[in-house]
């Protein structure tokens, strides 16, 4: 178990604070009254809320009871902060797998998709906010076609459009005194990349794929007929990534 967990306040007593642990399902924890806050304090109450959420570190765990005795006073001002919002992120992914999986009308639910994801990934926000900027990790997923398509719809509304990449590998080469001159009038309207040797790497994106395949192949027939006038030996090879 973890140095720290996000806890909800279910209770408050004169001698301490009852709480949920919300990322361990199962265990309750418990804020010994020294434990709230480093200052002195008369009533419990006026600094802690029920229903409030909080990071809070483990103290010890009684596996017996599954008790944990927890530690507010521990965790500063800023570890608290980022801990909640890590916390609401991560509700947030939960949220849009839920719709997912509604809208796909997966009757496993979402806990074999949550499982795969976190064996390459410490969280579902991560992976998300990961996928919106690039698709190829929502197709390399083992879950059906259509759970994909709702994810990636989902995905879209809560960090944006999906962009889409195609990567081109280019080799250009010219025999002719001013071979050097005529490869740059060949990539005038491209944004090639040089590699070495040769080599060049062209990337295109776009929000549509199929769209995206369209233009890539226009673009680069066009990049070869252009090259047969200017004497150049052209090869490309289009990477979908």
């Amino acid at each position: 178990m973890d140095r720290y967990v996000i806890v909800r306040v279910t209770r408050i007593e004169e001698f301490g604070v009852y709480c949920e642990v919300l990322d361990h399902p199962g265990y309750q924890g418990f804020v010994s009254r020294g434990e709230v806050s480093s200052s002195w304090i008369k009533d419990i109450s006026r600094l802690i809320r029920v229903g409030e959420i909080r990071g809070a570190k483990i103290l010890n765990i009684d596996e017996n009871s599954k008790v944990i005795e927890l530690s507010f006073r521990r965790v500063s001002e800023k570890e608290n902060a980022e801990m909640i919002q890590m916390y609401r992120n991560e509700q947030t992914a939960l949220n849009i797998l839920k719709n997912a999986v509604s809208k796909a009308k997966i009757k496993k639910g979402v806990d074999p998709v949550i499982n795969l994801i976190k064996e390459r990934y410490r969280s579902l926000y991560e992976f998300f906010r990961n996928a919106s900027t690039d698709e190829k990790l929502l197709d390399e997923l083992n879950i059906p076609k259509t759970l994909k398509n709702y994810l990636k719809e989902e995905i879209s509304k809560r960090f944006g459009q999906i962009v889409y990449r195609i990567k081109v590998d280019v080799s250009a080469t010219s025999g002719r005194e001013d071979g050097l001159n005529s490869i740059k009038t060949l990539f005038s309207d491209v944004n090639a990349k040089y590699i070495g040797g040769g080599k060049y790497m062209i990337e295109f994106e776009h929000t549509n794929p199929k769209e995206l395949r369209r233009y890539v192949e226009t673009i680069m027939q066009n990049l070869s007929e252009r090259a047969k006038d200017l004497e150049i030996d052209f090869e490309y090879q289009i990477r979908e990534r």
